[in-house]
């Protein structure tokens, strides 16, 4: 186990923060993109566990990484492989692998709001608050699975690190619904709320602003919010200009990134120009 104090804190700096996200089949080719990294600006990284080769997928293989950097570094299963292919693993098995992320040195885990939930067409059976209406993905009210992961919340905690709790809603919600999905979330534990919603066209980008600076009243801790898809690219850059905690970014490309996510140098060049950074 890492000594506590020398696990760099992911939550506590002034955003934003720009993360290059590593997509990678081996530790050493994951290396490679944190050196390619630091040059190019990132002040951290989103790893991508499930996108390493299974026998790289362990505690051991992970410090390696960790170590080559003294940048936070969160760590994440979203269940896909290095291809994109769904892996059908368990919410139980996620989380063990990112409980020995923590252990190898990470300094957070992004958690998403559905997990350890056993059935997401009832996740959100009674609920009371407005934004249920519109059904989006990645959320549950239901007691249970609530209390799991508040407890997983604080074993994280525990062991030194921070979480950040994230909901791809994957559907255009108003300023007021997503402050509420948002207040919702951080009274879970949550040290980072991490809300993206999609675009249906341009025309939901001044709305996304609005939520943004919405949330930045309303909320106690560091949040992130921007819209996906093709409508909502320019959100990527704008949210984070006004208050969204962090900017996603590669530092290179390759079949296994998101093209809709900011190159990291364009982006750490533009921001320190304009003197936002």
């Amino acid at each position: 186990m890492e000594n506590k104090k020398k696990r760099p804190s992911f939550a506590h700096h002034e955003g934003p923060l720009f993360l290059s996200v590593i997509c990678e089949r081996t530790p050493k080719a994951a290396i490679a993109v944190i050196k390619n990294s630091l040059v190019a600006g990132a002040d951290g990284f989103d790893l991508h566990i499930p996108t390493l080769d299974p026998k790289y997928r362990n505690a051991d293989c992970i410090r390696e990484i960790v170590a080559s950097t003294d940048r936070p570094i969160l760590a994440l299963h979203y269940n896909r492989d290095y291809d994109g292919k769904p892996l059908g693993e368990s919410d139980e098995k996620r989380m063990e692998q990112l409980l020995a992320a923590v252990e190898a040195g990470a300094s957070a885990v992004d958690m998403q709001g559905y997990t350890f939930d056993p059935d997401m067409a009832t996740a959100l059976d009674g609920a009371k608050q407005a934004f249920a209406k519109k059904s989006p993905r990645e959320v549950t009210v239901r007691p249970e699975t609530v209390e799991k992961q508040c407890a997983f919340i604080e074993k994280v905690h525990s062991l030194g690190a921070e979480v950040v709790l994230s909901t791809h809603t994957g559907i255009m919600m108003t300023a007021e619904e997503t402050v509420e999905l948002a207040l919702m979330l951080e009274k879970r534990g949550a040290d980072v709320v991490k809300i993206i919603g999609t675009a249906g066209s341009e025309d939901d980008i001044p709305e996304c602003l609005r939520t943004v600076l919405a949330l930045k009243k309303a909320l106690k801790v560091k949040f992130a919010f921007h819209l996906g898809g093709a409508a909502g690219i320019p959100t990527r850059i704008m949210a984070p200009a006004l208050g969204s905690y962090m900017l996603f970014c590669f530092e290179h490309y390759t079949q296994s990134s998101n093209f809709e996510q900011c190159h990291l140098a364009s982006v750490v060049d533009a921001f320190r120009r304009l003197g936002w950074k």
